[in-house]
């Protein structure tokens, strides 16, 4: 149960951090749209706003993708066992450690390298449902489930 509050709260750390990078990068590039000085170039002007602000939108939808995130992965309960892979389960397969919460990635957690993963991730889909001791396989290759916390 340690290593999975570890997961859990490596996930948290690593989606703020992003979010944070993202709110600088947003107000940059505010910075930027604000200090635009319209010239002769009138096409030039436009065209660099229209720039900013896509850019801009596109900053903005990442941040609330993140914030999504950032909620589901807060709002995950460690204490409660599993029997079976599902949301929020943290599986150890003789291939490595996947926590099924949100898409990060790999993730190092003390000695350990976890993959979190969507529960839409077709690995994740593969072991939905399953007990510790079952095999599923994905790609080609078998994977046999050690442990679900």
């Amino acid at each position: 149960m340690k290593l999975k509050q570890e997961v859990k709260e490596a996930c948290i750390n690593q989606l703020e951090e992003k979010y944070e990078s993202l709110i600088r990068e947003l107000e940059a590039i505010r910075e930027s749209a604000t200090g635009e000085t319209k010239s002769s170039m009138g096409d030039k002007y436009e065209t660099s706003r229209e720039m900013l602000t896509q850019e801009s939108n596109k900053l903005t939808t990442q941040l609330e993708l993140v914030r999504k995130q950032l909620h589901i992965v807060a709002n995950i309960d460690i204490g409660t066992t599993q029997s079976t892979v599902a949301f929020s389960s943290l599986v150890k397969t003789n291939k490595g450690y996947f926590f099924l919460s949100v898409a990060l990635g790999m993730i190092q957690v003390v000695d350990e390298k976890v993959f979190a993963l969507s529960p839409a991730a077709p690995l994740s889909k593969a072991m939905m449902g399953l007990k510790a001791g079952e095999s599923f396989q994905i790609n080609g290759q078998s994977q046999t489930i050690l442990a679900i916390n």
